[in-house]
């Protein structure tokens, strides 16, 4: 058994061969995503690129359609696809030059996510690139945006932290270790509205005083917080649109 690659279009499909001496037909299936071939042995390298050609907007339909089904949660970053930001729809929009280089940039006053790209960049090449970058974006603002926050909850709420972290992660918005005051939060607050922030920052730093989630602890956030019930429920429902 062999494998191999073949490109089409934008994407480079993965290929198993496997030859049977006593088989007299050649059967193309995907399975996992790999299209696999069984042919005959006789069948030359020559016939089955030609078939392979023949068949390849087919091959390459089904591969999409797989593929898609499989990342169902994650980004593709297509034009039209889109982007929370602020906890607002953003549209994606794919602009192609002869750079070599990949940029992004927000629009605030069009709604709208600017992925400047390579004409020639391979589908999943750009998926990483772009990842990348949103990834930071979303990091970098998401700092801003809590050192100017955390201070202000801080004081209001009389509750003092040792200091926060920022990571990305998609699990958990945000966690505290009461032991050593510490407060970490996902990079990707920023997509979320201002209002859900806020329920975190003050979901968080209500664990300073309880560890637990019993009714002290709610009792506490909901003096800050009175619609928490309602933005935790819309944070669990809303929870796809975090995914990159």
């Amino acid at each position: 058994m062999s494998q191999y690659y073949i490109e089409i279009k934008d994407k480079q499909i993965p290929i198993q061969i496997r030859n049977y001496k006593n088989s007299n037909r050649v059967k193309l299936y995907f399975r996992e995503n790999i299209l696999h071939i069984s042919k005959p042995k006789y069948f030359s390298k020559k016939q089955l690129l030609k078939m392979l050609k023949e068949n390849e907007e087919a091959i390459y339909k089904e591969y999409v359609s797989l593929w898609k089904k499989e990342n169902t949660n994650q980004k593709h970053w297509y034009t039209g696809e889109i982007f929370y930001y602020e906890g607002e729809p953003y549209e994606e929009k794919m602009i192609h030059h002869n750079k070599n280089e990949v940029s992004i940039r927000l629009d605030k006053k069009e709604k709208k996510l600017l992925l400047y790209l390579p004409e020639d960049l391979k589908e999943e090449e750009k998926k990483k690139l772009v990842d990348s970058l949103v990834k930071k974006l979303l990091k970098k603002n998401t700092e801003a945006m809590l050192e100017e926050k955390l201070p202000k909850w801080s004081k209001k709420m009389n509750l003092e932290y040792q200091g926060y972290k920022v990571r990305d992660t998609v699990s958990k918005y945000g966690s505290c270790v009461p032991q050593t005051k510490m407060l970490y939060f996902s990079a990707r607050l920023k997509m979320l509205t201002e209002e859900q922030v806020d329920s975190i920052i003050v979901h968080e730093l209500a664990h300073l005083v309880h560890a637990n989630h019993q009714k002290p602890f709610y009792d506490l956030v909901k003096k800050y917080i009175p619609n928490y019930d309602e933005i935790h429920q819309e944070l669990k429902k809303n929870q796809k649109r975090m995914m990159i």
